[in-house]
């Protein structure tokens, strides 16, 4: 079973109770909160994933960012979570969504747009529901 959350949820004693009760996980994580795991992001070269999508009314370009292994936060003791993101945005280059995950599944090319959707069904489910 694969927990789902916002960036509340993004903390290593959640994530360690969710992986020692057997469960996997997809979290929100915002540069804001987790200054540690984003700083370890700069000047990588990170593999990214793009895909081009109609809605009917234009294309869009989904932009995936990945890597896997980061610390959750600062301290030897640090969980080390895989991370991805995704921007979309319009042919004139608006961004119009960023957001980014923390997960326990390894991210590849192949599954990167898998585990970003899984984690935004939590956030398309609310909308659906107001």
């Amino acid at each position: 079973m694969t927990v789902l959350g916002d960036d509340l949820y993004c903390r290593q004693p959640f994530c360690e109770l969710l992986l020692s009760q057997g469960f996997n996980f997809i979290l929100t994580c915002n540069a804001s909160s987790h200054l540690t795991l984003y700083e370890h992001l700069e000047g990588i070269d990170l593999p990214t994933v793009i895909k081009k999508r109609w809605t009917g009314k234009e294309q869009q370009t989904y932009t995936y960012r990945y890597l896997n292994g980061l610390p959750l936060f600062d301290g030897e003791d640090a969980l080390l979570v895989n991370w991805c993101e995704l921007t979309v945005t319009r042919p004139d280059g608006t961004v119009i969504y960023h957001n980014g995950f923390a997960t326990c599944f390894t991210i590849t090319n192949d599954n990167v747009a898998d585990i970003v959707r899984s984690g935004r069904t939590r956030t398309e489910g609310r909308k659906r529901e107001q």
